[in-house]
């Protein structure tokens, strides 16, 4: 009945609303530019960003009829100032083609030594070997996941679904895979949402498909494409919701909250969207960020962001979401520490936002900086992020195949990828999915710091 009347008023108003998706939460809608302000009682204005991108946005909250007030959360698109960007970080060393160097990547950065290379998915390029960046044979053995390759449990029956705003280069994924002895036989499928992404890559792509691939060698994969303003972030989360073919969700893109802010009704969309997920039976895992506690801060694109406001990264404040952060792992017999230096941090902090889950208590969590701050923000329970971190400081970073060299790329966006990886691994391990971790994390970490 709700989803009929709001039809209803949006035909009455002009508007031409198509099919309502699945899970009764979205309905698409399209008119001209005079009819959208006269029903939402809005003036549309267009601009041209700093960084010479066209946009849009409304000078004021959209509004509906009062009848349908508490079943509308939000107008999206209406603006499309703000948009999800990649937390992938490239690492400033030398890229290099399988055994050569190309020359490309600037002035390089000190290494770390790598973990050293344990049983599992034996990387075969020596382009990946000299790129100065981990293998997922490294990665396998600094997390354990060797010992359960060894248990034949590799993610097989699994399928991990990628949440991407730019599209890939199939060669690129076959080069990364056909370096592993025997060579990887992930499944790579994309399904393309609204027509897909616009051209153009930063690596964000290749670099989640290929840490999933290499770390899961038994999972399928889907990568779901969609565009990276207006309704494209949004729908194609709920595409991979409503499909529920993927039990293991993982995305590298990001806004930060007060930036999300401005795209009406998008931050409670998402939040619906991870409920669905979680009650049946998903796991939705987010990079937290690369900009440490200020997550709009970015001083190395284009036009740079120099708001060094205290705040976190969406979606990975989401309470039905994991957030993952980064971390710098180090030495032989890895060890980790927080990963923060000059080209960036793991994001964290308390968000404006959202209350703490009834789950997220422990070791670490209420500290007297995060309530001091959260009291600063007027709130009386804050959500803290991240919940878990990775391997993610780009001065040793992951070796990727992209755009037909061997580079070198780091950043939350790593992370995500390694924990949706070993999801998988585990999910195969259980029989069944693993649905939110977020409680039983929690649950463990406080047992384990029990006397």
């Amino acid at each position: 009945t709700t989803v009929a009347s709001t039809r209803a008023w949006l035909a009455s108003s002009g508007l031409h609303p198509a099919s309502t998706t699945s899970d009764g939460l979205l309905i698409p809608v399209t008119a001209t530019v005079s009819t959208l302000e006269r029903a939402f009682a809005v003036s549309v204005v267009d601009t041209r960003l700093a960084s010479g991108r066209t946009s849009r946005f409304v000078t004021s909250a959209p509004a509906v009829p009062t009848a349908l007030t508490r079943a509308v959360a939000g107008v999206i698109g209406l603006s499309t100032v703000a948009q999800p960007e990649p937390q992938i970080v490239p690492a400033t060393g030398p890229a290099v083609g399988n055994g050569a160097s190309s020359g490309a990547g600037g002035a390089g950065r000190p290494r770390s030594v790598a973990p050293a290379p344990r049983a599992g998915p034996v990387a075969a390029c020596p382009g990946a070997l000299n790129s100065g960046g981990y293998t997922a044979d490294q990665i396998a053995g600094a997390y354990g996941l060797n010992t359960l390759y060894g248990r034949g449990l590799s993610g097989a029956g699994v399928t991990v679904g990628i949440y991407e705003l730019e599209p890939y280069t199939v060669n690129d994924i076959n080069a990364y895979k056909s370096c592993f002895t025997p060579p990887l036989t992930n499944p790579v499928t994309a399904v393309k949402v609204d027509g897909g992404p616009p051209p153009g890559q930063s690596g964000e792509a290749a670099l989640d498909i290929e840490d999933v691939a290499g770390l899961a060698p038994g999972a399928a994969i889907s990568v779901y494409e969609g565009p990276e303003s207006g309704n494209g972030p949004i729908d194609t989360y709920d595409r991979m919701v409503t499909d529920d073919s993927a039990k293991v969700l993982t995305t590298s893109w990001g806004i930060c909250e007060p930036e999300i802010a401005t795209s009406f009704g998008q931050q409670a969309a998402e939040a619906s969207i991870f409920a669905e997920a979680a009650a049946q039976g998903q796991t939705m895992i987010a990079a937290a960020g690369d900009a440490g506690s200020t997550d709009c801060y970015d001083p190395f694109i284009a036009t740079p962001d120099t708001d060094t406001a205290v705040t976190v990264d969406d979606p990975a404040d989401q309470p039905d979401v994991t957030g993952v952060g980064g971390t710098s792992l180090l030495g032989t017999n890895p060890t980790e520490t927080v990963w923060n230096d000059g080209y960036g941090a793991g994001g964290g902090g308390v968000s404006s936002d959202f209350a703490a889950p009834s789950w997220q208590s422990g070791p670490g969590v209420g500290a007297s900086v995060a309530l001091s701050q959260c009291a600063a923000l007027g709130r009386s329970s804050c959500r803290e992020v991240p919940d878990v971190a990775a391997s993610a400081d780009p001065a040793h970073g992951y070796a990727i195949y992209y755009q037909g060299l061997w580079g070198v790329y780091g950043g939350t966006s790593a992370a995500s990828p390694v924990w949706a990886a070993m999801t998988a691994v585990i999910d195969q391990s259980l029989g069944r999915p693993s649905g939110l971790i977020n409680p039983v994390l929690y649950a463990a970490g406080s047992c384990a710091d029990s006397p």
